[in-house]
This record gives C-alpha cells, sequence and structure tokens, in this order.
C-alpha cells in the first residue's frame, strides 16, 4: 500500500513539474510581450491544472487507503 502511494505521488509530482515547465515558459513569454491579459490567463491555468492534478492525485491515493 505504501509503495503503491509512493508511485503516485511520484507519478503526479512529475506531471506537474511537467505542466509548471511548459506554463511558466508561456508565462514568461506573455510578460516578455507585455500582455498582462495573456500572463494571468497563465497565471490561474497554472494554479487550476496543480490543483486539479493534486487532487486526482489524493483521490487516488484515497482510493488505494480504502481497498
Amino acid at each position: 500500500q505504501k509503495e503503491q502511494i509512493a508511485e503516485i505521488e511520484s507519478k503526479y509530482k512529475a506531471k506537474i513539474a511537467e505542466r509548471k515547465i511548459f506554463l511558466e515558459k508561456s508565462l514568461s513569454d506573455a510578460i516578455e510581450q507585455q500582455d498582462p491579459e495573456e500572463a494571468e490567463k497563465n497565471r490561474r491555468q497554472l494554479a487550476d491544472e496543480t490543483a486539479r492534478l493534486e487532487d486526482k492525485a489524493e483521490a487516488e491515493k484515497e482510493k488505494i487507503r480504502n481497498s
């Protein structure tokens, strides 16, 4: 059980890191181009996707704990 939970944590940390790298690059580009609307959109998307992936990881871990 601990091993499965550790695998889930590792998998989702990698997914979150991947999205952060991509979206932070987009955010940086928007700031460089002085596009505050696009920058804010990227900030919101980064926060939303991070929260979504963290919630999904927690749900998977809870499923394992309850099995």
